[in-house]
């Protein structure tokens, strides 16, 4: 039986990557927890190149490659790619079109999950839940 899908906005690997905290919580180590949960093999992670574009802006191409090893080795990632179509769609749908394309990425690889700090940045469907990492 396949596991459940999660695709994590930009934001939450910025939180593991940069230890972020809000006024009282650890936001690094909510994404800790969530991301050691599919290494324990409960959930499969979609990574888009789209995610990999914004992480680089933030993060070294070395850190993301020694990161993402593990999930590899253990064939926990599912790798897709955004399309023209795609950019367009995203485009018309909001004026915030990194968040559309992520969830329409989201949606293509299968995911149950977007995990984002930003929930209210994306629409809600009956397929996809956008939740933050501690509730999940």
């Amino acid at each position: 039986m396949s596991k459940p899908r999660i695709y994590c906005d930009a934001n939450i690997y910025l939180d593991l990557f940069e230890s972020r905290k809000d006024h009282f919580r650890d936001l690094g180590e909510f994404a800790y927890q969530l991301l050691k949960r599919t290494l324990d093999c409960e959930f499969d992670l979609i990574v888009s190149d789209w995610l990999l574009y914004e992480l680089g802006k933030y993060v070294s191409e070395e850190k993301m490659t020694e990161f993402f090893s593990d999930y590899k080795q253990k064939n926990k990632i599912i790798n897709i790619k955004y399309t023209g179509d795609d950019m367009k769609v995203a485009k018309h749908i909001s004026p915030h079109f990194q968040d559309a394309l992520h969830q329409l990425l989201a949606k293509r690889g299968g995911a149950k999950y977007l995990v984002t700090r930003n929930v209210k940045d994306f629409d809600y469907d009956k397929e996809l839940q956008i939740v933050f990492p501690e509730n999940i």
